[in-house]
């Protein structure tokens, strides 16, 4: 069957926003057609908090305009939400959870840094402690997408825009 074209059906009947896929068992292009703006594709089992993680990137990515960086000291991202959502549903050939570990751990660096942007600031002390906490937050997603580098490499994983 075409599940695909079924879900798109169904999010277009619902006028839903998006829809978080639960799957235990699908081919790579069905998995592939899948990672989208508007859907997004979760390998069983899958917990809560991955569960929360996805449905939230929808709504950011269909609900909220880009937020401009206004703090000067951010370091590019590397790895954009699809793709860590790729290395998230990789299959694995052997026990290792390492890249879905750490895909976790970078949307969670990358969720810091989106709302130290937002945070509010009583006094100036709270803007300079805002300041140093982005800046630390960003160093580190850094640090940590030097490590997914090597792991992508070693893992020989291909993303769906290369």
């Amino acid at each position: 069957p075409d599940s695909p074209g079924m879900i798109c059906e169904a999010i277009k009947l619902s006028e839903a926003k998006g829809a978080c896929v639960v799957y235990a068992f699908g081919s790579k292009k069905v998995v592939k057609d899948l990672t989208n703006e508007s859907t997004l594709p979760l390998r069983a089992p899958v917990n809560v908090q991955e569960l929360t993680l996805a449905a939230n990137h929808l709504l950011k990515s269909t609900d909220r305009p880009a937020i401009e960086n206004t703090i000067e000291t951010s370091l590019e991202r590397k790895y954009s939400d699809s793709q860590l959502w790729e290395i998230v549903n990789q299959p694995n050939a052997i026990e290792c959870e390492c890249p879905q570990h750490l895909s976790h751990i970078l949307f969670s660096l990358n969720n810091f840094e989106a709302y130290m942007k937002d945070c509010e600031n009583r006094n100036s002390k709270d803007a300079e402690v805002h300041q140093y906490l982005y800046k630390v937050a960003s160093e580190s997603r850094a640090c940590l997408e030097k490590a997914m580098d090597r792991l992508v490499e070693h893992e020989n994983i291909h993303f769906k825009n290369d």
